[in-house]
C-alpha cells in the first residue's frame, strides 16, 4: 500500500511538470485541465490507500 501511495505522488508531481511545461509553452487549456483532472483521481486513489491502512490497523 505504501509503495502504491509513493507511485502515485510521483505520478503526481510528473503531471505537475508536464502542466507547468504546457503553461510555458502557451499549449490548448485543455492540456492543462486534463491534468487537474489526473491529479484529483490521484489524490483521491492516495486518499483510500490510506482509509484502508488505517482499517487494516484497527
Amino acid at each position: 500500500m505504501r509503495a502504491t501511495i509513493e507511485q502515485h505522488k510521483m505520478s503526481i508531481e510528473n503531471i505537475k511538470m508536464n502542466m507547468a511545461r504546457y503553461r510555458a509553452s502557451n499549449a490548448p487549456r485543455h492540456y492543462q485541465d486534463g491534468g487537474k483532472q489526473q491529479i484529483a483521481h490521484y489524490r483521491l486513489l492516495i486518499a483510500k490507500c490510506r482509509a484502508d491502512i488505517a482499517r487494516l490497523r484497527m
